[in-house]
């Protein structure tokens, strides 16, 4: 018997979830954005700090997005630092973990306005 529509509505929660990816995992899907975690040393990237008094995401975004070799960005608020990527977050092997203070983003990601 096919499920109804109740039954549907109760497991979306459960499917984002599964689908926003789970802590500890390699995440692997495009775009990903604000999410917090650390990147493999051993991925194939190239990591450029960038660091401005003031920064906010928003900044970062802009700053990468006038950057030819920017893909991706990590944001820290208690640095105010970015971290540009010349790949996208995917690429950087992103291991997320919620107790990392750098928020990830894929250039393509809708960034909030500061």
């Amino acid at each position: 018997m096919a499920p109804t529509m109740m039954q549907l509505v109760k497991l979306l929660p459960a499917v984002a979830l599964l689908l926003s990816g789970v802590q500890g995992e390699i995440l692997d899907s495009f775009p990903l954005c604000n999410r917090s975690g650390y990147t493999s040393a051993t991925a194939d990237y190239i990591e450029t700090v960038y660091q401005a008094s003031g920064s906010s995401v928003s900044a970062c975004y802009d700053a990468c997005l006038h950057n030819s070799a920017c893909k991706s960005f990590a944001y820290d608020a208690g640095y105010t630092e970015c971290i540009f990527y010349n790949v996208i977050v995917e690429d950087t092997q992103l291991d997320e973990d919620s107790s990392s203070s750098f928020e990830h983003y894929d250039l393509c990601c809708s960034i909030p306005i500061a």
